[in-house]
């Protein structure tokens, strides 16, 4: 029978922005971002949830609080283009600001590594797939093959008596 070998359960958290320092991103800050995140604790990937969701609901509320009824199921991106119609002047800073929120919440997911500081030298559509990739390995992570003891076993159908 085999063993239980934690190290191979699911692929390591590692990160690579480096291509976001040559052209034609030529984000210098980004030149040496790369490297592997610590696993989650069960308690950071509670508070990420829960801080995700109140950030989501509260800006939900906001529009709300602007004439705007129908919020259920707006994403991030939605809200944000929402309060640009209403407030177009405004838009530019609650974006950045809630671009700041997203990059605080997924850093301390990832133990402050990469940084909040560093996740906001990406471009938005990378620090987007970014999020996505985390948040999928995080919460629904693709077990390895053979990485347990489990054993399958056959059992016999209904039709089989």
């Amino acid at each position: 029978m085999a063993g239980f070998d934690a190290g191979g359960i699911v692929e390591p958290l590692a990160y690579d922005f480096t291509a976001m320092a040559k052209p034609p991103h030529d984000i210098a800050g980004l030149a040496n971002a790369k490297g592997t995140i610590r696993e989650p604790t069960s308690l950071q990937v509670e508070k990420f949830l829960d801080t995700s969701r109140r950030d989501i609901l509260r800006q939900r509320r906001e529009l709300a609080d602007q004439g705007l009824a129908d919020t259920d199921g707006m994403t991030q991106d939605q809200i944000l283009e929402a309060f640009a119609k209403i407030d177009p002047a405004a838009a530019a800073k609650r974006s950045a600001a809630a671009r700041k929120r997203s990059a605080e919440i997924l850093s301390a997911l990832c133990s402050g590594e990469p940084s909040a500081a560093t996740l906001l030298l990406l471009p938005h559509r990378i620090m987007l797939a970014f999020a996505e990739w985390l948040s999928g390995e995080v919460l629904s992570p693709e077990a390895a093959a053979g990485g347990g003891n489990g054993q399958v076993l056959s059992l016999p159908s209904r039709a089989a008596g």
